[in-house]
């Protein structure tokens, strides 16, 4: 069968050839950072497109392997390095690192500096701060001097500066002695830094040790003239109308001045103008036999030093004064007043046991009837009206200063915490009085607010403060000590009180001795908030987690650590001695002593111990000729440093003795069975323990076995 398909006829040439085919671009997976919207070659370490560009080319990838997620992920990792070193390393390191970030673009290089060890530590400014104040041996220190100069003031009290001014004067009238150079058991010349803080012996035979009677300050009183008197007023004082006790009108106004000018201008009780109008115009309604029995049993002692009979009458008025009390008194304002003079002159006497305390619940209970603290329903400005407002402005004193003493009362462990402060408004001004001789009554002045005055409203401020605190530090029935954010909230209230303190009443030249007070009881109220945390678990662990933790331990160190050359409380001491003459200004600043030398004795190795302890011992040596309690003070403070080897049995009894044959001391009338306490540690946990009364007679058993043991046992 014939095809009916046509035939095809050869292919006469072939189809013209395919262009070639353009050679496809190397594929990359990682581009440049500048080339990553464009397109790269992946050339390193510069590839082709930033080349032709003539820019920079920078790869976040380290190899052509790694991808741009793996990159991420080890930058996020460096970068957190970087912060945990920064977190975690000393301040020096972590600053010369943030110094290196600041002038970097590149963090991961600096890590890598870092972790090969390559970047210089400069010292920091703290460091640096710290090498150029010699005085200042912590961070914590330098921190609070300058965030809180009001509080922590820096103040030229090195070595060279006491040696070289009128503090060594004003010192060396209050230490006239030589300290002993040789003991049986250590020479007291060889303890740790003894030389350094004294220096070498000099040449001060021009200085003469100094009796109290033969320098005093412009407002000091003496009974030889009538015209020293408080106000001369007093000239006109009738005493026979308020006691029985055989006194002459001058002695009366004589001591009543003693006591205005040196304790009350601290305590303040009463307000003077009031008691004074009273006493004088022989009316009861701010005065009372029973205050002026009080007043005179404790102002004689501060007089005793100009009447030699004085030491006496305190004991005659302090009977007479117990003798009306046991007839029942009603609540008043007076009856407060001499409840708390009472109390405070037999524990001048050394006497202050039970029957002595009972004084202060006493007139506690009556603050509590007359609702002027201690109560919800307090009594206020309102409810208190008279024509002149002189009520209203002795309540509140009395109220005031009745609260503060209590205050000092539970610090001692001799109270309870008391709630609900005052009400009252705090006296803010005083006005200053004069007899007017046409009128016969006094005049009062223009009203005027005068430094003295101003102490006293921060100083109330900050004792209503500190009585927060009691009601929770010295619970009874609290099992276990209040977390360390309550503590540090009060410790902030405590400084915002002493930043806001006016220029006048800061520590800068020289101060009355009432500001010197307010600055004592604020580093005083802080050792004792702190004080029970010292060396507390609690805080050493949560110090361990954070690092930068202001621990207890620092805070307390920066007021009266003795390793330290002139802490808080010693500077406030050298202060004290070296612009007042405070062995004539009652016994209201002796704490001071008591504190300093407690912080002292607990750390041995002090380089200043013997100084500054022997300075204090002195101090309370003068305060024996007329307030007795100063010698039990000087046992116990001399046996609590036995017990804690800061010196030895010998160097006590020495150092005793000497005090005891060089001063003008009478004879102790009896032996001490005062509850103030003398070891503020051992408080805490044994009060009795820590009482004078107690550790004056462990003084009197450690001096005779050790005087009868002589020889017999070694050494």
């Amino acid at each position: 069968m014939s095809s009916r398909m046509r035939p095809l006829l050869p292919r006469t040439g072939g189809f013209p050839p395919l262009p070639p085919e353009a050679k496809k671009r190397k594929r990359t997976s990682v581009a440049c950072t500048p080339c990553r919207q464009k397109k790269c070659n992946g050339a390193r370490p510069t590839c082709a497109a930033c080349n032709a560009r003539q820019i920079e080319c920078h790869y976040t990838t380290q190899d052509e392997s790694e991808t741009q997620r793996e990159a991420r992920t080890r930058e996020h990792k460096g970068l957190g390095e970087l912060i945990e070193c920064l977190r975690t390393t000393p301040e020096e390191t972590a600053q010369a690192v943030l110094y290196e970030l600041r002038s970097s673009s590149n963090p991961l290089s600096v890590l890598r500096r870092y972790e090969s060890s390559q970047i210089l530590q400069r010292p920091s400014e703290i460091t640096t701060a710290l090498s150029a104040l010699p005085q200042i041996h912590s961070q914590t220190e330098l921190q609070l001097m300058v965030q809180h100069p009001a509080a922590y003031p820096a103040l030229n009290l090195t070595h060279d500066a006491i040696m070289s001014s009128n503090t060594l004067l004003e010192t060396l009238k209050i230490l006239p002695f030589d300290i002993p150079c040789r003991s049986k058991s250590q020479p007291v010349a060889n303890i740790p830094g003894c030389s350094d803080v004294l220096g070498p012996k000099q040449d001060h035979s021009d200085i003469q040790p100094t009796n109290d009677s033969q320098h005093t300050e412009e407002n000091e009183v003496h009974g030889a003239s009538k015209s020293t008197y408080f106000d001369p007023l007093l000239r006109s004082l009738h005493i026979g109308f308020w006691t029985s006790v055989s006194v002459t009108d001058h002695y009366a106004a004589g001591a009543i001045s003693a006591f205005l000018v040196t304790d009350h201008s601290i305590l303040r009780l009463f307000d003077v103008k009031s008691f004074l109008n009273d006493l004088i115009h022989l009316r009861s309604d701010h005065c009372s036999p029973f205050l002026v029995s009080s007043l005179l049993a404790f102002a004689s002692q501060q007089y005793s030093t100009e009447e030699p009979l004085a030491a006496a009458k305190s004991f005659e008025f302090e009977k007479e004064a117990e003798m009306i009390w046991r007839a029942k008194l009603d609540d008043s304002m007076p009856n407060i007043t001499g409840l708390i003079l009472l109390y405070t002159s037999i524990a001048c006497h050394g006497q202050g046991g039970p029957n002595a305390e009972s004084y202060i619940h006493e007139a506690t209970e009556m603050c509590k009837r007359m609702k002027l603290f201690g109560v919800r329903d307090l009594l206020t400005d309102a409810q208190i009206s008279s024509p002149a407002g002189e009520d209203q402005r002795a309540g509140a004193q009395t109220a005031w200063g009745a609260f503060n003493y209590y205050i000092l009362c539970v610090n001692v462990h001799i109270a309870p915490p008391v709630e609900d402060p005052p009400a009252l408004s705090i006296p803010e001004k005083s006005e200053p009085i004069h007899f007017d001789e046409k009128l016969r009554s006094f005049v009062q002045a223009q009203k005027v607010n005068s430094i003295v005055d101003e102490t006293y409203i921060y100083t109330c401020k900050l004792f209503r403060i500190h009585s927060d605190v009691h009601v929770i530090l010295r619970d009874q029935n609290m099992t276990r000590l209040p977390s360390l954010a309550f503590i540090f909230s009060k410790y902030m209230k405590y400084l915002e009180l002493i930043d806001s303190l006016p220029e006048r009443i800061r520590r800068r030249g020289k101060r009355p001795l009432e500001v010197l007070q307010l600055h004592l009881y604020f580093h005083m109220f802080l050792m004792d908030l702190f004080r029970p945390f010292i060396d507390n678990k609690g805080s050493q662990e949560f110090q361990s987690r954070h690092p930068n933790f202001t621990t207890p331990e620092a805070i307390f160190a920066a007021s009266t650590k003795p390793c330290a050359n002139y802490p808080e409380l010693k500077e406030l001491l050298i202060e004290c001695v070296s612009q007042h003459n405070i062995t004539t200004r009652g016994c209201t600043w002796h704490t001071v002593l008591l504190y300093t030398a407690n912080a002292l004795v607990t750390e041995p190795a002090s380089p200043d111990l013997q100084f500054f302890f022997l300075l204090c011992m002195n101090c309370y040596a003068r305060l024996y000729d007329r307030f007795e309690f100063a010698e039990g003070a000087v046992q116990s403070l001399l046996a609590i440093a036995v017990d804690h080897r800061a010196i030895s049995k010998d160097n006590a009894a020495i150092v005793f003795n000497f005090l005891m044959n060089k001063m003008k001391f009478r004879q102790t009338s009896s032996t001490h069975t005062s509850l103030w306490p003398a070891d503020l540690n051992l408080a805490m946990k044994d009060r009795e323990a820590a009482a004078i009364a107690a550790l004056a007679d462990r003084f009197e058993v450690i001096t005779v076995f050790d005087e009868f043991t002589e020889g017999v046992v070694s050494p």
